[in-house]
Parts: C-alpha cells; sequence; structure tokens
C-alpha cells in the first residue's frame, strides 16, 4: 500500500491536514495512530448526530400525542 496516494483517504471524512499527517508519519505505528485519532473524531460526530436525531423524534413524539 502507498501512503502516498491521496485517492486512497477518498471518502474516509479526513481533512487534508488529518490526511497529511498520516502520509508523513514515520513508521506503521504513527500512521495507526493518525488514522484511529480520525475515527474517534468520526465517531464523536456520529454521536452528536444521533443526539440531534433522538431530540427530533422526541419533538415528533409530543406533537403526534397532542
Amino acid at each position: 500500500m502507498n501512503y502516498k496516494d491521496e485517492y486512497l483517504f477518498a471518502g474516509t471524512g479526513m481533512s487534508s491536514e488529518e490526511i497529511e499527517k498520516v502520509m508523513s508519519a514515520h513508521d506503521k505505528e504513527s500512521r495507526v495512530r493518525e488514522l484511529r485519532t480520525c475515527r474517534l473524531r468520526l465517531i464523536g460526530e456520529v454521536h452528536e448526530k444521533q443526539q440531534e436525531l433522538d431530540k427530533l423524534d422526541y419533538l415528533i413524539r409530543i406533537i403526534l400525542q397532542q
């Protein structure tokens, strides 16, 4: 796998800065650490969106009960 090929990162939700950090990492452990950091950020975003959905569902239920 050639980490210099940016197209490998397409669709990952990573910023160009995050991609550059992975690509410039010197060893496998550093690359994996950077990728896991990005993964944790995305998981946080998913949780935030889930909370928004839960609030919308709550509002829908309130309206339907009226």
